[in-house]
C-alpha cells in the first residue's frame, strides 16, 4: 500500500484473500493507507457479506470472483473512479459552501457588534 502514495493510481482492484492480509482488515488497511483513490474489491462466493461491509466503509464497488466478466469489471472499475470524482466535488462544494456562510456569520457578528457598541456610546454606526 505504500507504494500506492507514490504512483499516480487512478484505482485499486483489491483481492480480499491476500497471503499477508484477508477480509475485513485488507480493505480496512487499504481505505486507510490511501483514503482518496477509488477501490473494488474482489471477494469470493462465501463472502459476499464482507463486500457489502467494504461499501458501506468507503469501498467503492465489490466483485464476486469468478462471477464477473472482463466487461462487468471493467464498468466496476469505470464507476469507482467516477463516484469517487463525484465524491470529491460534493466535499469541495460543501466546503466552499461552508466558507461562505462562516464569512457571512463574521460580518453578520462585526455589524451588530458595531450596532450594539454604537448604541451603547450613543455613536451611530
Amino acid at each position: 500500500m505504500r507504494q500506492a502514495r507514490q504512483l499516480a493510481l487512478e484505482v485499486a482492484l483489491l483481492d480480499l484473500d491476500l497471503p499477508d492480509s484477508s477480509g475485513r482488515d485488507t480493505f480496512l488497511r487499504a481505505r486507510a493507507e490511501a483514503p482518496a483513490l477509488p477501490i473494488v474489491v474482489m471477494t469470493g462466493i462465501d463472502d459476499e457479506a464482507i463486500g457489502l461491509e467494504a461499501v458501506r466503509h468507503g469501498i467503492q464497488d465489490y466483485l464476486i470472483k469468478g462471477q464477473t466478466t472482463g466487461r462487468q469489471t471493467a464498468r466496476s472499475i469505470a464507476n469507482a473512479i467516477e463516484r469517487k470524482r463525484s465524491e470529491r466535488g460534493g466535499s469541495n462544494r460543501r466546503k466552499r459552501a461552508a466558507t461562505g456562510a462562516r464569512q457571512a456569520l463574521k460580518e453578520k457578528v462585526r455589524e451588530r457588534t458595531a450596532d450594539l457598541f454604537g448604541s451603547l456610546t450613543g455613536v451611530a454606526g
